[in-house]
């Protein structure tokens, strides 16, 4: 889905909760890397909906998958804190590296 407020005009060509043909969703029955995925929780809701259908499809699929939300955090926002080998995003990314 393309965001309406960066392409004025655009009309979506189906309704915003459909999977399109090449859709990492619609691809994950191959599926075989592990997978990390990782939202905020200030990100459009979107991406909350399609990254929780992406951890279910991988899963379904037999594909190991980790998600992560950071509560608070805004798209793109990466506070210096969260480099801290304590943090939860570098926790998760360290093990997903190690296994």
């Amino acid at each position: 889905m393309i965001n309406p407020d960066n392409a004025p005009g655009h009309v979506q060509p189906d309704p915003p909760t459909a999977i399109a043909p090449d859709s990492p969703l619609a691809l994950t029955a191959g599926a075989t890397v592990p997978f990390f995925i990782c939202w905020g929780g200030r990100d459009d809701e979107r991406l909350e909906r399609t990254g929780r259908q992406m951890i279910a499809a991988l899963d379904a699929a037999g594909c190991s998958v980790r998600s992560l939300i950071l509560p608070g955090l805004r798209p793109f926002q990466h506070p210096p804190e969260h480099a801290a080998r304590r943090r939860p995003l570098v926790q998760q990314v360290r093990a997903l590296m190690a296994d």
